[in-house]
């Protein structure tokens, strides 16, 4: 490993102003926004093109320099944080939109373009991209993609992987490859884009991509709901889907949610008997919202819904999601001086009432706080451990209950990880659910690792460990 000469190969091939190496600089890029050890690294490289990122990625490849994929840095799970003397692939300066082709239903886009600002860019021309990770204000596409993020609309639409059409990615040796199509159907050999979509940047560099698009809904309503038991909260959205609604959002909030929320936004109140909060958009053609909202209304009163409230207007639906958008926030400000790790279990629907049982199980075994908040139209939930950083007993529980959280929903038939990914924080809780599911999958993810990467230079240690 020849650092110093990787390094004077680098400014031969991108410009000194995209190569940043002064220590205060370097240390924005040593941390994501999870709990995970720090690591500074040993340089960062800004490209602005795919032939750029070949050219550095090549010779990484040849000096064996390990080198990490970034962009808006919002992971969850430690994927971009650059260990083991890591060098950083900055991919921010790459956001453009290139095309928007109503006709073929795609967006053609670079990987550093926020979500929000494709949206605001896609919405002028009456369409936008489903995916709605909660952090898109900062989120990038090309972190989406290699996280296979979700988001509340994940209920209705699936994730990433399920709206990209094709991609360009720079491959460990620094190949450039178009992996998939342009078009909806595409049986081109193995789905080696499905491979690279989730990898979390182990596989290969995303830099511009075709993704589906889908017409703006006509029409939307908001619904709040409180429960008195979680319980009959969480069982709600299984009679939802029975009764053959797909709503575009179901957001679960629990009674710690709202008490941290009614402490940081005086607008909001609930009923203090509540123990449970649904917020609910049902979209369609204006037409048929009165019989969609009577019917939902019914289906949520027999379920133990109370205090019923619905609006299509915007600004009442903004304040109705206002107690959902300032969850994270509240919690940051009622437990000042401790730390709040957000975790991502899925269950199928109808295990639901188990798996929120189970977690007020795990926070009385351990004696720490979790506060639940979750996409349940799709079975995700976001369980918010809070514990304090300075204090050993506390951490040692955090990574207990994470643990058990995770084993919980392997139980009930669900996974460790929904959106946030693996990374580094739940390699272990990956084996546990490849042990159920068949361990021989862990061999054919090392397997599969050493071929696209042989010399495992991109972003190692992440997801799987090589022996």
């Amino acid at each position: 490993m020849d650092f110093e000469s990787f390094r004077a190969e680098v400014k031969r091939v991108v410009s000194g102003d995209k190569v940043i190496e002064s220590r205060g600089e370097l240390m924005l890029y040593s941390y994501d926004a999870s709990p995970a050890e720090s690591a500074i690294p040993r340089m960062v490289i800004q490209p602005e093109t795919t032939n750029e990122v070949s050219e550095v990625i090549k010779l990484a490849n040849e000096y064996l320099i390990p080198i990490v994929p970034s962009s808006g840095r919002t992971s969850l799970h430690g994927g971009p944080i650059p260990y083991n003397g890591a060098v950083v692939l900055d991919l921010m300066r790459m956001n453009k939109v290139l095309e928007v082709n109503l006709e073929d239903s795609y967006v053609h886009v670079e990987v550093g373009v926020r979500l929000d600002e494709l949206n605001a860019e896609l919405a002028r021309h009456g369409h936008f991209f489903p995916p709605d990770p909660a952090s898109s204000t900062a989120a990038t596409v090309g972190g989406s993609l290699a996280n296979g993020a979700g988001g509340m609309r994940g209920a209705k639409y699936g994730t990433v992987k399920d709206w990209v059409l094709g991609a360009e990615v720079v491959l460990p040796t620094g190949e450039p490859v178009f992996m998939g199509c342009r078009t909806l159907k595409c049986r081109a050999g193995y789905d080696l884009l499905s491979l690279v979509i989730g990898s979390e940047g182990t596989l290969g560099v995303i830099t511009n991509a075709y993704l589906k698009i889908w017409p703006l809904p006509e029409a939307i309503v908001r619904l709040r709901v409180y429960f008195r038991d979680v319980v009959d909260a969480a069982r709600a959205v299984g009679m939802i889907k029975a009764r053959g609604f797909r709503p575009l959002i179901v957001e679960f909030l629990d009674r710690g949610t709202m008490e941290a929320v009614s402490g940081y936004v005086k607008e909001f109140t609930y009923p203090r008997d509540s123990e449970a909060m649904l917020i609910i958009d049902l979209d369609g053609p204006p037409e048929a919202m009165k019989r969609y909202i009577d019917s939902m209304v019914n289906i949520l009163k027999g379920a133990g819904g109370y205090e019923i409230e619905w609006t299509g207007d915007k600004d009442e639906m903004d304040r109705i999601y206002m107690a959902r958008r300032a969850a994270y926030p509240a919690l940051l400000r009622l437990f000042s001086g401790m730390r709040v790790m957000p975790e991502d279990i899925s269950v199928p629907p109808s295990r639901l009432p188990e798996a929120v049982k189970g977690i007020g199980s795990i926070a009385s075994k351990y004696g720490l706080k979790i506060v639940t908040w979750g996409h349940v139209g799709d079975g995700n939930l976001h369980p918010n451990i809070i514990y304090n950083p300075n204090d050993q007993s506390s951490v040692s529980k955090l990574y207990s209950v994470s643990r058990e959280l995770g084993l919980m929903a392997i139980n009930l038939g669900g996974t460790v990880s929904s959106e946030h990914g693996i990374g580094v924080l739940k390699k272990d809780l990956l084996t546990s659910e490849l042990e159920v599911k068949g361990i021989a999958q862990l061999r054919l993810m090392k397997a599969i690792k050493r071929v696209f990467d042989p010399n495992n230079i991109l972003n190692p240690g992440k997801v799987i460990d090589i022996d």
